[in-house]
């Protein structure tokens, strides 16, 4: 059974949540719609028919403590440091398509080059009329603000172009592929280390996410990638689409995610915070572990909707070592009892050693996982 991806319309928000006042941490939808709304008018005016806001991250990152997290003014970033309006190129000017890698109704994922260096990126481009600019704001609020404290387990924002019907956001090329895709190429059977630094690299980019304020909410295989081919500590967290920010409760009240993924707080419409990714990242280490999923493939959507809401997983019996249990239970247990990243970097199952899993991954089908850009069902 394919994983079902969720992300539902703001028609579903409720009246309470729509009425919550917002802590302002970021930009609003607004000032980017009116500085979106300013260049298309000023490129009208001067009659060029390719220009556009643009965004270059060029400029050296310095280290942050705490208390400068605590003090970041993304407004002032995003209005002084972030965006050049002076004489831009647009995007098609600047960069050549090669090759579309995934596509929807409302955006496309692109190997591109640029022109002048020829060297590769990613984009994801939203283009035309199918998608709503307000949106999308949130990823690109997102983005911005982790591409001014980058972390080396985060994909890095390095070029925004926005202009009438047309937003595209440039990233590094992440040329080692998906964490789906390299356990294929390990034919599901990876050793303990192997697993232990794979998982040491998501919780501590979980942990600059909450360093940021950030919740990702699509933590999965398929957002999971590698820089380089074969390095598995190039590991990078990817695609901020349901992003949200702890304190936005009008964009929280959207239900979003990957079903068999997706914590329970969540698709039941509860109060959640930073510890519904770790939920997700429990999940993707019951993969690592058995080549296996919590919820069986052959249910239903409904079916897994419905086990997925009540946390009635299954593990694998094969999982018999009890440091490794009581990680992977706890990441999966109720919202109130669950560790965040930092607590579960500090269990023992990362500095004791642990018996072999290899053996345990032998003989098991994996399940074929759905490509989260191919159409899905939503609930």
């Amino acid at each position: 059974m394919d994983n079902q991806n969720l992300n539902l319309q703001p028609r579903f928000q409720s009246n309470e949540a729509k009425k919550m006042p917002q802590k302002k941490t970021q930009m609003s939808s607004e000032e980017i719609g009116s500085i979106f709304k300013y260049h298309q008018s000023k490129r009208v005016t001067q009659q060029t028919e390719n220009r556009s806001i643009s965004y270059s991250n060029s400029s050296n990152q310095k280290n942050y403590n705490s208390s400068e997290v605590k003090t970041f003014n993304t407004k002032s970033l995003f209005s002084t440091k972030l965006f050049t309006t002076n004489q831009e190129q647009h995007f098609y000017q600047k960069y050549v398509i090669e090759r579309v890698l995934k596509e929807n109704k409302q955006c496309k994922i692109v190997i591109c080059r640029e022109s002048n260096t020829n060297y590769r990126k990613v984009a994801k481009i939203f283009e035309g009329t199918m998608y709503k600019f307000e949106d999308i704001v949130p990823e690109i609020q997102t983005n911005i603000k982790l591409s001014n404290f980058p972390h080396r387990n985060i994909i890095n924002l390095i070029g925004l172009f926005i202009e009438h019907n047309f937003v595209a956001l440039v990233f590094e090329i992440q040329a080692g592929g998906t964490l789906y895709e390299f356990l294929v190429k390990k034919q599901f059977q990876l050793a303990d280390w192997e697993i232990k630094i794979i998982m040491k690299q998501i919780l501590k980019g979980l942990i600059h996410l909450s360093k940021m304020e950030i919740i990702h909410r699509d933590i999965k295989l398929d957002n999971i990638m590698f820089t380089e081919l074969n390095n598995i500590k190039s590991l990078k967290i990817i695609d901020f689409g349901c992003a949200t920010f702890i304190n936005d409760q009008k964009l929280k009240s959207i239900k979003c995610g990957t079903l068999g993924y997706i914590a329970p707080e969540i698709l039941n419409g509860q109060y959640y915070d930073y510890s519904s990714d770790i939920y997700s990242v429990g999940c993707i280490f019951h993969i690592l572990l058995t080549g296996t999923r919590l919820y069986p493939q052959f249910q239903e959507q409904q079916q897994i909707k419905y086990l997925n809401s009540q946390n009635a997983y299954i593990l694998n019996k094969s999982i018999t070592c009890p440091i490794i249990l009581d990680l992977l239970q706890s990441m999966l247990s109720q919202q109130s009892k669950r560790p965040l990243a930092y607590s579960c970097l500090k269990h023992q199952y990362f500095y004791k050693s642990s018996p072999s899993i290899t053996n345990q991954l032998q003989n098991m089908q994996f399940p074929q996982l759905k490509n989260p850009f191919q159409k899905s069902d939503q609930i």
